[in-house]
C-alpha cells in the first residue's frame, strides 16, 4: 500500500487556489470543500475518492475540447481550467503544486475514454446529431479527425500490429497465451472457458 505524501489533516495555509476556501452551494450558503488524501502513486483515497474521479471526468468533458487528437497536444490553459474547477470543490492534504504532477497523468485516460464512448455511441451507429453539451464546431473538427486520412492510416497500421494468440488447453485449464507468429489474421480470437 502506498503512503500519503501529506498529513491526513489538511493545512489551509498550504493551499494556493484561485478559488475561495468555500464555494457557494445552490441553496445560497457556503459549501464545504471535500477533503481528499493524495497518495505518492497519484491515487486518491478516502471518503471522496469516487467523487474526485467522477468530477475529474466531468470537468475533462466540460473543459477540454474533443477536437484534440491526443491529450499531450491539449494546451495547458484547458488543463488549468480542469484543475481550478477541482480545487474549487476539493481540499487536498498536500499543496496543489505537489499534488498536480501526481494526479494529472490519469487525466489522459479519462480523455481517451470519453472520446471512445463518443465513437461507440455516435460514429459506429452513424448518428448524425451533435452530442449534448458538445459545441457543434468542436464536434465537426472531431469528425474530421476521426474520418481523416491520418486516422485511416493509423487504423491500418494498428491492424497490421495485431497478433493472433493461441490458447493451449490441458484438462480444462486455460494456460497463459503463447504468441503464434504464423497467424496473419487481423482479428483476435479469444477462448472463454466456463
Amino acid at each position: 500500500m502506498s503512503s500519503s505524501i501529506g498529513n491526513s489533516t489538511p493545512n489551509s495555509s498550504q493551499h494556493t487556489s484561485n478559488f475561495p476556501s468555500s464555494v457557494s452551494s445552490g441553496s445560497g450558503g457556503p459549501k464545504e470543500k471535500k477533503k481528499i488524501i493524495v497518495q505518492v502513486d497519484g491515487s486518491i483515497v478516502g471518503k471522496y475518492a469516487k467523487d474526485w474521479s467522477t468530477d475529474t471526468g466531468g470537468y475533462i468533458k466540460s473543459y477540454i475540447p474533443i477536437s484534440y487528437t491526443d491529450f499531450s497536444k491539449v494546451p495547458n490553459n484547458f488543463k488549468d481550467d480542469v484543475w481550478n474547477a477541482l480545487m474549487g470543490d476539493y481540499e487536498l492534504d498536500v499543496p496543489p503544486e505537489v499534488a498536480r504532477p501526481l494526479l494529472e497523468p490519469s487525466w489522459s485516460q479519462k480523455f481517451r475514454t470519453y472520446k471512445h464512448t463518443l465513437r461507440q455511441h455516435y460514429l459506429r451507429k452513424n448518428i448524425t446529431e451533435v452530442p449534448k453539451g458538445v459545441d457543434p464546431d468542436i464536434w465537426r473538427k472531431f469528425l474530421e479527425n476521426e474520418n481523416g486520412q491520418k486516422k485511416k492510416e493509423e487504423c491500418e497500421r494498428n491492424a497490421k500490429i495485431i497478433v493472433c494468440w493461441s490458447f493451449p488447453i490441458v484438462s480444462d485449464v486455460v494456460h497463459m497465451p503463447k504468441r503464434n507468429t504464423r497467424c496473419k489474421k487481423k482479428t483476435l480470437k479469444y477462448l472463454f472457458r466456463g
